[in-house]
């Protein structure tokens, strides 16, 4: 009996490849009995991206080695915006928790590159600013994406973290605070398209987390207006002791 090396699957049957995470089965000698003498004809990059191997199941954009890494992202943005019922419920087995971040960071990227097109493009049919500008302009998205994608990664974690608490106790959060987290993670998909993409990805997340969580839709909702008054508490919590150490502070230096 054999089993995946990257992810512990059991193989079954005569798969030749990982139904979960995609990686190949090693060959036994008695596979490699029968297909001795018989070269099968190379796939090439192409191939595996359009046509992937027969077997091949789970999340794209975590058999990037298998797809590359642009065609996984497409595969999985189609899925994670239009299929909920087909891949939110694969979220709660998946071993590559990376795999999300770095998904919901070029996401995230792009969101915020395609909200400057606009006003790049109305800047660049004028002529009245100097040469260097647009190289200013240039070094201003670049300085604003290296800011903003830690601040939103950390903001969405800790946000997520403290939503979840909640969902849990509405009952909509069995399967653990990873798959809540991956969840928010690729529903953020739809907010590349300008105007509806950010009201199409915050529907998404009540769908992905009802599929998810394997629950009613109406407890990730009611979760979330739940969350407004203990976010706001806990706000008011961090803003009342840095005050009051501020205080301390200029009492004891400045007196």
């Amino acid at each position: 009996m054999l089993f995946c090396e990257e992810c512990g699957t059991k193989k079954e049957g005569g798969e030749r490849f990982c139904s979960n995470c995609g990686a190949a089965f090693p060959q036994t000698s008695q596979s490699k009995g029968r297909t001795a003498g018989r070269t099968a004809p190379a796939r090439t990059e192409l191939q595996y991206k359009t046509a992937p191997p027969e077997g091949i199941g789970g999340i794209p954009f975590e058999q990037k080695h298998i797809y590359g890494f642009w065609a996984a992202f497409s595969r999985t943005w189609v899925l994670a915006s239009t299929k909920p019922d087909e891949f939110y419920p694969m979220l709660a087995n998946t071993q590559d928790k990376f795999s999300g971040v770095i998904f919901f960071l070029a996401v995230s990227f792009f969101s915020i590159l395609i909200s400057f097109l606009p006003f790049i493009a109305i800047l660049g049919g004028l002529s009245v600013f100097p040469v260097g500008f647009s190289f200013l302009l240039v070094l201003y998205i670049m300085l604003i994406l290296l800011v903003s994608l830690p601040m939103m990664l950390i903001g969405t974690y800790v946000g997520t973290w403290i939503f979840h608490i909640v969902l849990s106790l509405v009952g909509g959060g069995p399967q653990g605070f990873s798959t809540t987290l991956l969840t928010v993670y690729y529903a953020s998909a739809p907010s590349v398209i300008p105007i509806i993409g950010p009201l199409w990805a915050f529907i998404m997340i009540f769908i992905g987390l009802a599929q998810a969580h394997r629950v009613e839709i109406w407890r990730p909702i009611v979760a979330f207006f739940l969350n407004f008054p203990i976010m706001w508490l806990i706000m008011w919590l961090i803003f009342f002791i840095f005050g009051e150490v501020f205080a301390m502070l200029r009492h004891l230096f400045f007196r």
